[in-house]
């Protein structure tokens, strides 16, 4: 099944991919370089209501962590799996679009135009009505009549 981000999603998991990289996923001890919280809020111009619903939805796809949120130390720890799902979004631009099929859009419009379903239908009777009227004397034999 494959995850769909909405545009700030994606801005935001593309900046958590450039963090991931340069940092790493979590620090070691309280001194290494993290993610902070405040960082990323004032980065994407989010308020903390707006933080925590992008947080949670990355959370629940285990994408980051977010640890202490609000906190003056609260920092994400961010899972290698960004790097991935940033591809992902990568392969799916560079993917070039494909070429609508012309006949089934020909038959789409026809089909959708109720005077061509009732030429069909015609036609349809006609050839019926033709077939029989080409046959008859077979027809008559059939049911005993000579002519």
């Amino acid at each position: 099944m494959e995850l769909s981000f909405n545009e700030l999603e994606q801005r935001m998991l593309r900046f958590l991919k450039q963090e991931f990289l340069e940092k790493g996923g979590r620090p070691e001890t309280m001194h290494d370089p993290a993610t902070m919280h405040d960082d990323v809020m004032q980065k994407f111009g989010l308020d903390l209501t707006q933080y925590r619903e992008v947080m949670a939805r990355l959370e629940h796809h285990g994408i980051v962590r977010a640890i202490a949120i609000g906190a003056p130390n609260g920092h994400l720890q961010i899972d290698g799996i960004v790097v991935e799902i940033v591809r992902q979004f990568d392969d799916a631009a560079a993917k070039p679009k494909a070429e609508p099929d012309r006949m089934e859009q020909v038959k789409r419009y026809f089909f959708s135009k109720r005077w061509f379903v009732a030429v069909l239908v015609a036609l349809a009777v006609l050839a019926a009505v033709a077939a029989v009227v080409s046959n008859s004397k077979t027809i008559l034999e059939w049911f005993g009549f000579r002519p």
